[in-house]
């Protein structure tokens, strides 16, 4: 089964725009899962509390209707964070923001097979020698594609 941790741009991309939230419940009817962190959804409300509180309702909302899955640091995610710097370090890349290797590291601990961005930066991790072994770096749109492919050959 297809997985898919969708960090904080996606989510708010989702929030706002018709078209990005249609590609995540396709997501979800070719029965992928859905997984955030509580680090991604930390940084949603810290962002939301600036403004209307609509929006708090709304990534609520979302995560209900998508049924997207919380998942919580483990003892392991240090352990992945230190190697994730490894392999960023050896690759020239240096260090990506503290807030997104929070979020990658997650997903990589919790063993979920993609990372959605929406964020042109942190696409590019996904040409990085030794990351593709643990975790695919994707756009919505390349997630769509996975999981159309998938229900194509089942068919």
């Amino acid at each position: 089964m297809d997985s898919f941790f969708l960090d904080y741009c996606v989510l708010n991309d989702g929030m706002r725009d018709a078209a990005v939230l249609a590609k995540l419940r396709h997501l979800v009817r070719g029965g992928a899962e859905l997984y955030t962190g509580t680090t991604v959804l930390g940084e949603a409300i810290e962002v939301l509390m600036e403004g209307p509180r609509e929006g708090q309702y709304m990534l609520i909302d979302l995560v209900r209707d998508l049924n997207i899955k919380c998942v919580h640091p483990t003892r392991d995610w240090i352990k992945v964070q230190n190697e994730l710097a490894v392999i960023l370090e050896r690759d020239g890349k240096g260090l990506i923001p503290a807030s997104e290797m929070a979020h990658l590291s997650l997903a990589i601990t919790k063993g979920i097979s993609a990372y959605v961005t929406s964020r042109p930066e942190a696409r590019k991790l996904s040409g990085i020698s030794g990351l593709g072994s643990l975790i695919a770096v994707v756009d919505i749109d390349m997630a769509v594609a996975r999981i159309t492919d998938r229900l194509a050959t089942m068919s």
